[in-house]
């Protein structure tokens, strides 16, 4: 191949690289930049302090999939609204002595609610674990967000029983 080819081709992976490089982000070992790993540039994005500050987050042991409304927008007050601010209000009652948290399945029990839900939230709540909760949504400022409520996916795990070799039947 040519000399020129050459440094074109060089230059053109050099550019392709950098470019994958910036698409990544911080790589996880990072610490120089202020990205302890790639867990705590994800807590960047998701601040969880409102759910903390009201006593509503349901503990380590649970991820935040998401809210069913985006918490930042303004929602039309209407009767439509109001209706299902009301479902909402009454199905996280059952919860009261969970930090107003109900299991998915419990939550797809309740007509009202159900009722209220658009398509795609019911198919998003068919589809959840159901040991996942759902409970109340703040907006980042702290404040409750009535027409909406948040989905939280118990974390998965690994037992050290997972992490220990198996002995074989029979081995002396």
């Amino acid at each position: 191949m040519p000399k020129q080819k050459q440094d074109d081709v060089n230059k053109l992976l050099t550019n392709m690289k950098g470019q994958a490089a910036k698409a990544k982000g911080p790589k996880s070992g990072d610490y120089k930049q202020g990205h302890a790993s790639n867990a705590d540039a994800l807590h960047r994005y998701v601040d969880l302090t409102p759910y903390k500050e009201h006593q509503g987050w349901p503990g380590r042991g649970y991820l935040l999939v998401g809210n069913s409304y985006r918490v930042e927008g303004r929602v039309s007050e209407n009767s439509k609204s109001s209706k299902r601010a009301g479902y909402i209000a009454v199905m996280l009652e059952q919860g009261k002595g969970n930090r107003h948290y109900v299991s998915v399945e419990d939550a797809l029990c309740h007509a009202g609610f159900v009722e209220s839900l658009s398509r795609f939230e019911f198919d998003w709540l068919r589809r959840e674990a159901p040991n996942s909760l759902i409970g109340p949504a703040y907006s980042e400022d702290g404040k409750l967000v009535p027409n909406s409520f948040a989905v939280w996916r118990a974390e998965v795990t690994q037992t050290k029983s997972a992490h220990q070799p198996k002995q074989l039947v029979g081995a002396k």
